[in-house]
């Protein structure tokens, strides 16, 4: 096989899959590397309705809409579903893209790999890549893989996930000191009891409360398969290993059982069901690659930087920062924009920035002042601020960046936040109606 390429990316996921196809639409020859054999379990099963125009321009939405399904809106309740609240796209989004997907990532991340390959990608599956180095004198990237085949390429792109190849080699990948330490456990299920909001597709947050600081997720991922996550700070994670350390081994499938029947909604849902899989333990919960792109390489999707998956905003994040990255990389090798990069990069950056700040209003309610949204955005009343959140739910992430954070910013009083969730609790389209 050949060796030299234009852009060489580590890693075949969304990410990967995403930004290889949209450079090789631009002329470029393109080479991925894989260290893994598609198609692979993983978790991420849920998507936003701000991917459906993605989907579209990379021709693979006909295939979505006959592979998967969808996702109508989102549910938060409280752990003792004393209150909730319903949040459907098609609210205020008002075609078809509303619904958006859940998704079996193992098809899903294959069926984008295999499109690469319809554009013209190279692409190498289980090729482990090792290191990666700069020549000097011809300022090429060369890349080596584990079974010692060397690449090189005008350019380097880091999509290898949790991985962090560049961010791990470079030594760059920090954690985020700004969101709390959080473990996810998580399973599929099957004969679940299914409520009404997951039969049609809606996704479930459910909230946990006190030490645990936390949230439970329930993803109707296809029929007969229900994705079921729990998340809890670190230091209550290894508090309960203590305390079940008479379980041995199993501490942890103990751990996972007990906080998803502690919940009402869980009881009800799981009672009689069984699980599909292993349990999935995930502890690298919030980090950021603090040198996420230089002359020669960028990194994107979760090798630039991981969240909380509150908001189910990772593979929407992984493509989007794709589609610019491949549109920068358009500018800087063919023209030689020096500063394509970095403009980028702003948006990626601030769209991290909006979700980090979504988290944190999250876990710390007493921090929130949604109803003073309306003088930030010029909203004449709470309708808007209900209104920003649900497009902020949505993935309205890379634009009107600037007017978002202006109001995320000053939502810091309990007091206002009271009168907002009051507001809601009145609309019937929150408290009453299913999405559809």
């Amino acid at each position: 096989m050949k060796k030299t390429f234009d852009v060489i990316v580590v890693g075949g996921g969304p990410a990967g899959s995403t930004v290889s196809t949209y450079l090789s639409r631009a002329g470029f020859k393109v080479l991925v590397l894989e260290r893994d054999v598609f198609p692979r379990f993983h978790i991420g099963e849920t998507l936003l309705p701000y991917c459906y125009h993605l989907f579209e321009d990379l021709g693979v939405l006909k295939q979505m809409e006959r592979d998967f399904s969808r996702k109508p809106g989102v549910t938060f309740s409280s752990e003792d579903n004393s209150s909730h609240s319903n949040w459907c796209f098609a609210h205020l989004i008002r075609d078809e893209s509303s619904l958006s997907f859940h998704v079996e990532r193992s098809r899903f991340d294959d069926m984008l790999l295999k499109n690469s390959v319809k554009e013209g990608v190279v692409v190498c599956q289980n090729t482990r890549v090792v290191s990666s180095s700069i020549d000097q004198e011809t300022q090429k990237v060369w890349v080596k893989t584990q079974d010692g085949d060397s690449y090189e390429a005008r350019f380097l792109i880091d999509a290898s996930g949790q991985d962090c190849f560049l961010g791990n080699t470079q030594k760059s990948k920090k954690p985020n000191r700004k969101l709390s330490p959080r473990i996810a456990v998580s399973c599929q299920w099957g004969n679940a009891n299914l409520d009404a909001t997951l039969r049609k597709g809606g996704l479930r947050i459910i909230h946990l409360e006190g030490e645990k600081k936390g949230w439970l997720w329930m993803i109707p991922v296809a029929e007969g398969k229900l994705s079921v996550g729990v998340v809890t700070e670190s230091s209550y994670f290894l508090a309960r290993k203590k305390q079940l350390a008479e379980f041995g081994q199993e501490w942890c499938a103990e751990f996972y059982r007990q906080e998803i029947f502690t919940t009402t909604l869980g009881k009800q849902i799981l009672d009689e069901a069984n699980t599909l899989n292993e349990i999935q333990t995930n502890g690298d919960y919030s980090y950021t690659n603090t040198d996420k792109y230089g002359e020669h390489y960028a990194a994107i999707g979760d090798a630039s930087a991981f969240l909380d998956p509150m908001f189910a905003s990772g593979v929407y994040l992984a493509m989007k920062s794709a589609e610019l990255l491949a549109q920068a990389l358009v500018k800087k090798l063919n023209h030689d924009d020096k500063s394509a990069l970095k403009e980028a990069y702003s948006t990626i950056d601030g769209a991290y920035t909006l979700i980090e700040k979504m988290i944190n209003i999250y876990y710390n309610p007493d921090a929130v002042r949604f109803s003073d949204a309306q003088q930030a955005l010029t909203f004449d009343d709470q309708e808007g601020a209900y209104a920003m959140i649900h497009f902020l739910l949505a993935g309205d992430f890379f634009a009107n960046q600037e007017k978002y954070n202006r109001a995320l910013e000053i939502l810091n009083s309990k007091k206002k936040i009271e009168g907002f969730f009051q507001l809601i609790d009145q609309k019937e389209i929150s408290r009453g109606a299913l999405c559809e």
